[in-house]
């Protein structure tokens, strides 16, 4: 009887090996004959490529290190197992009245517009202030640098605690809904417009500045009762920044319109992502048509389309199965007339010259927002049919990636430019273009976010 034991179990040994083997086999084949691919779509990041092999390379250990990366980023079936492991941590999250809280270790999504991303960020100084020939020598004394980065050299006002409530990772999850909580900061605030009220300063007079900030979904998603212990309310900092600002800024009021809407019941914000709709923005257009002087393109002359099934950034960040199982949809609204769009890249170079503003063709799942603009160039110049002489740039995030859309029917000329990235001086750029409106598009966390204000100071340091 022992013998017939211990037979079987050396045969379930042997069967468990061969198994083993098996399997590491075909897993080892399975990887070198299936196609790779270029990104993640769950971690929305982009795979490691093969290494390029060096002597150096091999001998410094970063071969070896690279290569480790690609075998990890690459490994067969591998968006199961990291849908598998969200799902497992999911389970680790709290619960209670349908309220969930994640923390900072939650974050797993670099594209998110953060709040702060270094503890105690420096922002280096310009070597020299704007330059351009046209401004003349009373213009150029008129811009005071010193006072700019006074606060933004170091955010020493920012302590551990700040900033851990700060991070990209909190998310205040209601049902169906997540938040990203905002938490506010008047020195951030006053950079903010410093360096809108120097840029002002420094471009021709007769260039009308806008400034437009958005509040985010936080201001309206989360429910009263949780008001007093969840974040900081946007509306004050967002009245504390036009309050800041010179009185030759125009500032536009889209949260009166937006707020109206929201609670008329129109989809303004997706509950699995952290931009707004294309509805919210189209609000945020007509606020700014207002104080621009024109007439808004009604949404009915605009062709209107639907994406399903879309799963933002909050979704691919915490895998919460309240939001997988209850997927946003995109509305977008292409223009009808005539336009033409340039793509440039970071460097300033053309890299599209057939460029649109609606790409029809995405689908939805977890980059349905690239529908908008194809998602963020660094500088798109649109051209249309319009012949009314005014021409603008914006300057945004992701957020006026479903904004532009809306301009086309009021503007001869449209320059879309990102802060991240813009490759031009913004103060040389807008004077030299003979630009005759500049509108800043932010939503409150960029206008809260350090280092967006560093890309701010960049845009007029280049």
């Amino acid at each position: 009887m022992k013998k017939n034991n211990k037979r079987i179990i050396n045969l379930f040994s042997f069967i468990t090996v061969l198994l083993f083997v098996i399997l590491l086999f075909s897993m080892c084949f399975l990887f070198f004959i299936l196609p790779k691919k270029e990104e993640s779509e769950i971690e929305k990041r982009k795979l490691e490529d093969f290494p390029e092999f060096s002597l150096k390379a091999l001998s410094n250990g970063s071969f070896t290190d690279d290569i480790t990366k690609y075998v990890s980023d690459n490994f067969v079936m591998r968006d199961k197992f990291v849908e598998l492991s969200y799902s497992l941590e999911d389970s680790r999250g709290i619960r209670v009245g349908g309220i969930k809280l994640y923390d900072e270790t939650n974050n797993r999504n670099e594209n998110y517009i953060s709040m702060v991303d270094e503890p105690f960020l420096k922002i280096r100084k310009p070597i020299l202030g704007i330059q351009s020939p046209s401004l003349g020598e009373e213009a150029k004394n008129l811009i005071n640098f010193e006072t700019v980065i006074e606060n933004t050299e170091i955010y020493e006002n920012l302590n551990q605690d700040d900033i851990k409530g700060q991070q990209v990772g909190p998310l205040f999850i209601i049902e169906d809904t997540a938040l990203e909580i905002f938490y506010g900061n008047s020195s951030i605030i006053s950079d903010y417009t410093n360096i809108i009220n120097t840029f002002r300063l420094a471009v021709p007079a007769t260039t009308k500045v806008y400034t437009e900030v958005v509040p985010t979904h936080f201001e309206f998603g989360l429910p009263n009762k949780y008001k007093s212990e969840v974040g900081t309310a946007q509306k004050p900092f967002i009245d504390e920044i036009y309050s800041l600002l010179d009185s030759s800024v125009y500032t536009v009021d889209a949260y009166s319109k937006i707020k109206k809407d929201y609670y008329d019941g129109n989809y303004m914000y997706f509950r699995t992502d952290h931009h707004w709709t294309a509805r919210g923005a189209y609000s945020a257009y007509t606020a700014f048509a207002e104080k621009a002087g024109f007439e808004p393109t009604p949404l009915s002359d605009f062709e209107q389309r639907r994406i399903d099934k879309f799963l933002g950034t909050f979704h691919s960040s915490t895998f919460d199965k309240k939001l997988s199982s209850n997927p946003d949809f995109i509305e977008f609204y292409a223009p009808k007339n005539s336009y033409t769009v340039t793509n440039y890249d970071k460097d300033g170079n053309i890299t599209t010259t057939n460029g649109t503003l609606v790409y029809k063709s995405v689908k939805g799942d977890s980059n349905g927002y690239l529908v908008f603009m194809g998602g963020d160039i660094p500088l798109s110049v649109i051209e249309t049919d319009v012949k009314n002489g005014r021409s603008l740039i914006v300057f945004k995030e992701s957020y006026g990636n479903c904004f532009v859309p809306f301009l086309t029917e009021n503007f001869e000329k449209i320059y879309v430019a990102d802060i991240r990235t813009f490759p031009f001086n913004a103060v040389n750029f807008v004077t030299e273009q003979k630009i005759t409106d500049v509108l800043f598009l932010n939503n409150i966390m960029t206008s809260c976010s350090p280092p967006r204000i560093r890309n701010y100071l960049d845009l007029m340091q280049k």
